[in-house]
């Protein structure tokens, strides 16, 4: 979440600085992403492929695997040469941030009990930065925020 906020605080409020740690963020991500995998194999399942398999088909978990697994593209690609490498088809791929991070929000409302509205406040502020990319949205609020002389 924190590398989709990076375009909208540069598009608005003109922060370039955002930009160029987008790609560490999204890295830490990947990172996070499979650190939290190996945990729930290894310490929550004790590496019993068999209780993992079927802990996996339920929603929570399918949700997060498949967040996981679209992330492995990005981080490999996210290295040079790749970007030029892939020309117009890199930004398409990395469009996939978008419906990652929706899945990720996703996820965690599955995982946590009724109830519970912190999964929820993060959904909404994906939901919120990816309308901040809309562009008649954009540019109406980076008018509020450029210097006009």
């Amino acid at each position: 979440m924190l590398s989709l906020a990076c375009t909208p605080l540069n598009n608005i409020f003109g922060f370039k600085p955002a930009l160029k740690v987008r790609r560490a963020l999204g890295d830490y991500s990947f990172l996070y992403t499979s650190l939290h995998f190996a945990i729930f194999v290894s310490l929550d399942y004790g590496f019993d492929i068999q209780l993992v398999m079927n802990e996996l088909i339920r929603p929570y978990a399918l949700v997060g695997l498949v967040a996981g697994l679209l992330l492995i593209p990005l981080a490999i690609t996210s290295f040079s040469p790749w970007p030029k490498r892939l020309g117009k088809n890199w930004k398409r791929l990395h469009n996939l941030v978008y419906a990652i991070n929706l899945l990720a929000a996703l996820h965690f409302i599955l995982v946590v009990k009724q109830g519970v509205t912190e999964p929820y406040l993060w959904m909404i502020l994906i939901v919120f930065l990816l309308v901040l990319r809309l562009p008649p949205v954009r540019h109406f609020l980076s008018g509020f925020f450029t210097h006009q002389e």
